[in-house]
């Protein structure tokens, strides 16, 4: 998500699946789904979208998944990304000097995971987040 409330970054969700990867959406393609504006390349990914939108969305809150299974809460490099074996879309911070991603890869993916998801059920309830380096507190 960015900071202006658009989810993935701007980033079509739905073409994340597709062979040709991530492509940027148009402000004037765009759905609203639990108050988050996401946009789409094209008419068709929005419809498909629209008919089953949580096989699109970015598990997490489209937040780093490194970040959140080690329980905080960082803003993404939407290009940087994983389709996992169980279909779902991570996104990861990357910068100059790290790339999220590679530490997720390198690091027992699946432990990780189940770390993410624990933490991640504790924010939808309301827990309190810690916060590091650039992270962020998303709101409530």
């Amino acid at each position: 998500m960015t900071k202006d409330g658009i989810g993935c970054g701007g980033y079509d969700c739905v073409s994340y699946f597709h062979p040709s990867g991530p492509k940027a959406g148009l402000s004037n393609i765009r759905a609203i789904h639990k108050d988050t504006k996401y946009l789409f390349s094209n008419e068709d990914n929005r419809e498909e979208f629209r008919a089953n939108p949580t096989r699109f969305l970015p598990r997490f809150g489209g937040f780093c998944a490194k970040a959140v299974s080690e329980e905080d809460i960082f803003y993404v490099d939407p290009t940087n990304y994983i389709i996992d074996s169980s279909n779902n879309l991570l996104l990861f911070y990357k910068d100059q000097d790290v790339d999220t991603r590679e530490i997720w890869r390198g690091d027992k993916p699946e432990v990780r995971m189940g770390k993410a998801l624990i933490f991640w059920r504790k924010c939808k309830e309301g827990a309190v987040l810690k916060q590091e380096g650039g992270a962020i507190q998303p709101d409530a």
